[in-house]
């Protein structure tokens, strides 16, 4: 009976539903935990500022920041709400036509709500979290396909680059989700589903536009597969075609498109002599986030370099341009973790990607800094105690 029972444990099938158990516990305790500071109200992830109230008024029930600007997880709320409305009855929102951009996040929320606005709450935290199960799940497939131990994906779900999108409801968790099984697809030459999951990874976040070039980069001089440009095209037509909606109906000049971005560097050593040099007490918990997320970006990208070297494979590209990404940023978000952190998912989903792929364990250096951040945002959030 031992001996059944152990050969049960350690399958591989076991395995994986080890993986997306231990992912679920963690995450639950965390939420349940965070919430205690809104009375375990679901609205209070939401971040609702009261300078960005609509004229109507909101619904009886959510939590409210009293003079204060919230952040960017309200305005998903809104579009949440209504998101085939007027696209000119924006007024409420700061910048609607970068807003609407990413309808894949609220749209999906107001799909799992269906329709019932006092449900929209729920659905946004809902999505992050089951986004985040899905992709342990598909990391653990891919693992389990190379022959690797399935419960590596553990890792994915409890990196600090995800914390912060999940405790604000913000949109880098799902559209992650989408990119890992659009390559999930890709490499089993399901190109038309990965096109369109692709796709709606970009309409949750655009920057996840970069892997076209490198898709097409895979097809016309890696001569992957001859089909393999239905996936690229497909995903541009998605996107472009919802982006020149949204440009028909609103303004267009008031979309930042850019506006983020500056010379490599800058910001993040000036951020650093705040830190470090310049800034009165700064959190012990901050100080670990700021280097453990400068350490994950400088050993994605080596592995990245390294894996490229060998396997010329398309998420080594990926995952080396989207951990440059946060070193060319500018001041504004390197300002805090809640800003620097999440920039760096994208890179995450590669870099779990990269290594189902390669089989390399070095692979486990950058995973476990993941896991030293988690550890670090806990005590920097207030989830555990604050040092």
């Amino acid at each position: 009976m031992s001996k059944k029972l152990l050969r049960l444990l350690t399958s591989d099938t076991s395995k994986i539903i080890q993986a997306l158990l231990m992912a679920a516990i963690v995450l639950t305790c965390v939420l349940y935990q965070y919430s205690e500071r809104y009375g375990y109200r679901v609205s209070g992830f939401i971040c609702l500022g009261d300078r960005f109230i609509p004229p109507e008024g909101i619904q009886k029930g959510l939590v409210v920041y009293a003079r204060s600007s919230g952040y960017d997880g309200q305005f998903f709320y809104y579009i949440a709400l209504k998101p085939f409305g007027d696209l000119k009855d924006y007024g409420n929102i700061d910048s609607p036509p970068w807003r609407y951009q990413r309808i894949g996040y609220p749209l999906l929320a107001w799909l799992f709500s269906l329709g019932n606005k006092s449900a929209v709450p729920h659905a946004l935290l809902l999505i992050n979290f089951l986004s985040i199960l899905f992709s342990t799940y598909l990391i653990s497939m891919l693992l389990k396909e190379q022959h690797l131990d399935a419960r590596y994906s553990v890792a994915y779900a409890v990196s600090g680059t995800l914390l912060y999108p999940l405790l604000r409801d913000l949109a880098e968790i799902p559209s992650a989700a989408f990119l890992i099984a659009g390559f999930f697809f890709y490499s089993r030459r399901r190109f038309v589903i990965s096109g369109l999951l692709f796709g709606y990874a970009m309409l949750c976040r655009e920057v996840v536009f970069a892997v076209v070039p490198v898709l097409i980069l895979d097809w016309l001089v890696l001569g992957r597969e001859k089909k393999a440009w239905m996936a690229p095209l497909l995903a541009s037509v998605m996107m472009f075609a919802w982006h020149l909606y949204v440009a028909l109906h609103l303004d267009a000049g008031r979309y930042p498109f850019g506006g983020a971005l500056g010379l490599p560097g800058v910001a993040l050593v000036n951020h650093l002599k705040q830190v470090f040099l310049l800034r009165g007490h700064v959190p012990i918990s901050e100080k670990i986030v700021l280097i453990s997320t400068v350490l994950i970006i400088l050993t994605s990208m080596g592995m990245a370099i390294k894996d490229f070297v060998r396997s010329r494979s398309a998420p080594s590209i990926c995952l080396f341009g989207f951990s440059l990404l946060p070193l060319v940023l500018k001041a504004p978000q390197w300002a805090e973790p809640w800003a620097y952190v999440r920039m760096l998912v994208p890179s995450t989903a590669f870099l779990f990607l990269c290594f189902a792929h390669s089989r390399d364990k070095l692979y486990l250096v950058p995973m476990g800094l993941h896991t030293v951040l988690f550890l670090a945002s806990l005590s920097y959030v207030g989830v555990i105690y604050r040092f």
